[in-house]
């Protein structure tokens, strides 16, 4: 006969079970840190000196303080930890571990991840939502007042953004109208795919002789950077910025900001973070567009575009110098049209970033 000991029975020393009313009020942070650094450090939970392993008594109701895995090579191995719960000496769990405080017994139980839900499951189910709250509303203080110094700056990246920009729309309005009005160049065709053609002759075998034939055919020749600033139908980039700039205004309509932000509701609070965590999201993407628009303008990009109008294989030939503070068009060298580059566009500088993480959802 097998014992009954045997089948992945943990022996749970006295020194666990042995209540430890030590926490008549709330434990601190601190208490919650060492705890799961030392199941960091491979401690067993259950032997925590915090814990008490015993089953919690009737009607006794948790707060949850935190959640916490056991090392990834204790769980790979097989070495989970007991429940105090449902499972007080057999292995139960090894991963979203519960750090439960309970109040009208002033102990800490470290348990498995819902298994106070089968003892009480309303009771469980309200400490996980109250759970919830609090650490949305730590993630939410940490994201506007750890940031605050990001947030604040945000508002002049955005504008000088916003300048840049502009600057790309008004440019990119003239080259247009010189290429397609002026000079009546029927670019856009030809560069819509980002790709630049060129024609090439070659020669084919043709039937059962094997006679030899010239033949044309489009061959890329080198991707165009930036050349979605040409399509006639552009939209503006400027117009993108404005809300992300609306949004990161309330920062200097704020002069304490941390009493600002401490004196919100919750709900107030978290809509906060997420507006400007979404902004910043959106103010990205209008960055990504600028910065893409902008590498037409760019040494490479121009060359690159006066080589290929310049190849005796090009389908649309199209003369193309440029300067620090012009870009001349036309359709030969002898008559062109000329756009002048905004000076806030002349040093190349690339459109400022927002230096912020992601907010965390609980």
């Amino acid at each position: 006969m097998t014992d009954s000991k045997s089948d992945n029975y943990i022996e749970i020393p006295e020194e666990a079970r042995r209540v430890k009313p030590d926490f008549v009020i709330r434990p601190t942070s601190g208490v919650v840190k060492e705890i799961k650094q030392r199941i960091k450090d491979g401690n067993p939970p259950y032997l925590d000196p915090y814990h008490t392993h015993t089953k919690p008594l009737p009607n006794s109701k948790p707060i949850y303080l935190g959640e916490f895995d056991l090392p990834e090579k204790d769980i790979k191995a097989g070495r989970l930890s007991p429940c105090p719960c449902c499972s007080p000496e057999h292995p139960k769990y090894g991963r979203k571990g519960k750090i439960a405080w309970f109040p009208s017994e002033h102990v800490i139980r470290l348990l498995g991840p819902d298994c106070f839900g089968k003892m009480d499951k309303g009771a469980h189910e309200q400490a996980v939502a109250e759970f919830k709250r609090e650490q949305q509303r730590e993630h939410d203080v940490r994201y506007l007042l750890g940031n605050e110094a990001r947030l604040r700056r945000a508002e002049a990246a955005l504008l000088k953004g916003q300048e840049m920009a502009a600057a790309i729309d008004a440019l990119g309005k003239d080259l247009r109208h010189k290429i397609y009005d002026v000079m009546d160049i029927p670019l856009w065709p030809h560069i819509k795919k980002g790709m630049l053609q060129r024609w090439e002759q070659r020669t084919e075998m043709v039937g059962w002789t094997g006679t030899n034939k010239e033949i044309d055919v489009l061959i890329d020749h080198a991707r165009l950077h930036g050349y979605r600033l040409l399509d006639p139908e552009a939209k503006s980039l400027a117009n993108s910025f404005s809300g992300p700039i609306q949004a990161f205004r309330i920062l200097n309509e704020h002069a304490n900001w941390n009493d600002f932000v401490i004196g919100m509701t919750d709900v107030d609070r978290h809509n906060l973070a997420v507006l400007l965590n979404n902004s910043r999201k959106a103010a990205d993407k209008a960055r990504e567009h600028t910065e893409q628009m902008r590498q037409l303008i760019s040494t490479v990009s121009l060359a690159t575009l006066r080589a290929w109008g310049m190849h005796p294989g090009c389908p649309c030939p199209i003369h193309v110098e440029f300067n620090n503070e012009k870009i001349f068009v036309g359709k030969t060298a002898f008559i062109t049209v000329h756009s002048g580059i905004p000076a806030v566009l002349a040093s190349g500088d690339q459109v400022p970033s927002i230096d912020l993480p992601d907010i965390k959802v609980a």
